[in-house]
């Protein structure tokens, strides 16, 4: 039976209001903690520390407060996770998943231009034949300052304006059609995911917990949650570890505590010599999340990674890794995009029924009874995804770009983003990043002669927000709504929320980098993001100049062992309910992130399966709060080391491993 709209709420203006004031304070702090004081990364993990700190700060800051002093003003439950939402969704466009990468790299060719790497010669600067005057600024003077600030004398913010206005209004208009394309996908994906299969969003738990107000009956301040005396017993277990670990940057009488170990220094001989990227980061929250996990997904997660090391050590020894013997191995990445696109075809076939239905209704414009509950009907997220992509394809077009390649571009990206989102929201790997990028991939596929010079480089501007995937968008939209299916939120005023928040986190994203990169330098900020991230893929097309290559058929074949495997795994988890081995171990194992987490992994194995052997489920869901509470002092301990840096003047400090 269909939930009625009047059952459903939460949405509020007062919630969206408060909503994007903090769109804009995460907006500034992450700028400010990852430019400006290069402080632990604010946006790399689901959900991101700067959502937590900022959460946290909501709950304690304004909402207790309000709720003694004038309760009826207090956000109730459901409004403090609208706000949550908002900030989700708002995440990626601060971050170098966006503006901190793509504003240098539209003006990275002309910048960076000189004789040795050629960029005149192959891009045509200046012309506007390769690239379009209209896509990225090729003014030299007035592009110079958002890379060096040079000069004590006052800047050209006019100047500034007309220079950028146009690019990143266009540019601004693209990436927010491609985020409602995956506003469209989730749409399609959350029945199936959210309510038939009921995948464990385990990255929802925390702010979840979170967010929990208590009733309007009682008089508390706060939730059961907050004062369960195991949630302050967690958190201060990481929070007081990262204190001591950490005084040293005020005073050097203190010890500096190590947060990893190094254990590739151990193996000296040929061939474990070649094993690779080995080491144990001390991370206690990130233990206690893997916690939320279940044991299935726990063994299969450590249990791959084992044969993922295995397998370097064999490829090193035969020759096949010889010069790369960490986690970037080609091989390894080549094995994970055939995981990628085997999986996708997983998750197709997992949804077949459903999608007949979607398309049935799209085809036929027709809305079921049992979309009432529905972000957006079928038929609108289904033609809203059609249409987003047409436009995206078209934009590229008009820019210059080969309608096929960029079709063919934009669609792998989304099946990578679909898969992540899968990924999250099942394994839990509240930090993912994806195999070789769609570029590299389609380089390897049709070889680097099949695309103009003109297609690479309009593709490679926006391969410079595709680099990293730190920030999975499409995970917070579709935890959006599963926390609306279970709180009974409003589902399409909380649509409307995250756009609005995505629309005013680009522009604030936008505006924030230009006003840092030209008060202080792009080089002086972060030379990764201003110089190696923005050039990354107009070296990449110079390489591909100077010497052609063919499709890489031995890559190739990987790529389809690897999608093989994972079809074998998909194939015998769904027919044998004995198979204790679930794919996305495999497909996680082919990522280098878990080269970060298998010690995590490992010990909430054995801790999930020792509280399960001797206390049963029971037991583990009483230490529920324990866990989220060490997750919350984990990242906030990163919140409490920003604004001692801030004061301290500390820069390039790490308070955590991951």
């Amino acid at each position: 039976m269909a939930i009625s709209d009047e059952k459903r709420g939460g949405v509020t203006p007062r919630a969206i209001g408060v909503g994007l004031v903090f769109v804009l304070l995460e907006c500034g702090l992450v700028h400010y903690v990852d430019q400006m004081i290069h402080g632990s990364l604010t946006f790399h993990l689901v959900p991101a520390p700067a959502i937590i700190v900022l959460l946290f700060v909501l709950v304690w800051g304004v909402n207790t407060p309000l709720r003694g002093l004038r309760p009826g003003w207090a956000l109730t439950t459901r409004e403090v996770l609208v706000v949550y939402c908002m900030l989700g969704v708002g995440m990626t466009a601060p971050s170098i998943g966006l503006a901190q990468v793509l504003v240098p790299a539209l003006a990275a060719p002309v910048y960076y231009a000189s004789p040795s790497n050629k960029f005149q010669e192959i891009f045509q600067l200046g012309t506007g034949d390769i690239i379009p005057k209209w896509l990225a600024p090729q003014d030299f003077d007035a592009i110079k300052g958002i890379f060096s600030r040079t000069s004590i004398g006052p800047i050209d913010w006019g100047l500034v304006f007309r220079t950028w206005a146009g690019p990143l209004s266009l540019w601004g208009l693209w990436v927010f059609v491609f985020f409602f394309v995956y506003v469209c996908m989730m749409s399609i994906v959350r029945k199936q995911w959210v309510q038939r299969e009921q995948l464990t969003f385990a990255y929802n738990v925390v702010p979840e917990y979170m967010s929990l107000m208590p009733d309007p009956e009682e008089k508390a301040l706060v939730s059961p949650f907050w004062r369960n005396r195991w949630t302050w017993a967690g958190f201060l277990i990481p929070f007081v570890y990262h204190l001591f670990a950490n005084l040293y940057v005020i005073s050097p009488v203190f010890p500096r505590i190590p947060i990893d170990i190094n254990l590739e220094a151990l193996f000296t001989e040929f061939p474990w010599n070649g094993i690779g990227y080995l080491y144990i980061y001390i991370s206690i929250h990130s233990v206690a999340f893997f916690m939320l996990l279940t044991e299935e997904m726990l063994f299969s997660l450590w249990f791959f990674w084992v044969v993922n090391k295995a397998l370097t050590v064999l490829f090193y020894a035969f020759g096949i890794n010889e010069t790369y013997s960490d986690f970037f191995s080609p091989v390894m990445n080549d094995q994970g995009t055939g995981a990628f696109l085997g999986y996708f075809l997983v998750i197709l076939w997992m949804m077949r029924s459903h999608l007949r239905t979607v398309v049935d209704r799209a085809v036929h414009f027709r809305v079921g009874a049992d979309e009432a509950e529905e972000p957006l009907t079928y038929r609108m997220a289904t033609w809203g995804l059609i249409g987003g992509v047409a436009f995206l394809v078209a934009f590229l077009w008009v820019a210059g770009a080969n309608p096929f390649w960029s079709l063919l571009v934009v669609s792998l990206i989304l099946v990578y983003w679909m898969v992540l989102t899968r990924l999250v929201a099942e394994a839990g790997l509240f930090m993912s990043q994806g195999p070789w990028p769609v570029h590299d991939f389609v380089a390897k596929l049709a070889g680097t002669t099949a695309l103009t010079v003109q297609t690479w480089t309009v593709l490679g501007f926006f391969k410079s927000i595709f680099l990293r995937w730190y920030t999975i968008m499409p995970a917070y939209i579709l935890g959006g709504y599963k926390l609306a299916d279970r709180h009974k939120l409003n589902t399409r005023r909380l649509v409307f929320a995250m756009l609005l928040a995505i629309f005013v986190s680009i522009v604030a994203a936008f505006a924030t980098t230009l006003w840092l990169n030209y008060s202080y330098g792009g080089l002086n900020l972060s030379p990764w993001k201003a110089r190696n991230l923005a050039l990354e893929p107009f070296e990449t097309i110079r390489r591909y100049y100077d010497t052609p290559l063919g499709p890489d058929l031995k890559s190739l074949s990987v790529v389809g062992v690897g999608g093989a495997v994972t079809l074998f795994l998909s194939i015998m988890r769904m027919n044998f309910t004995w198979w204790p081995f679930h794919p996305l171990g495999y497909l996680t194992s082919n990522l280098y992130i878990i080269h970060y987490f298998w010690i995590h992994i490992l010990i909430a194995w054995v801790g999930v399966r020792t509280i399960t052997k001797y206390g049963g489920l029971d037991l583990l869901r009483k230490l529920r709060p324990f866990f989220v509470g060490m997750v919350i002092g984990g990242l906030m301990s990163g919140g409490f080391w920003w604004v001692v840096d801030y004061f301290y003047y500390v820069t390039t400090h790490w308070v955590y491993a991951i």
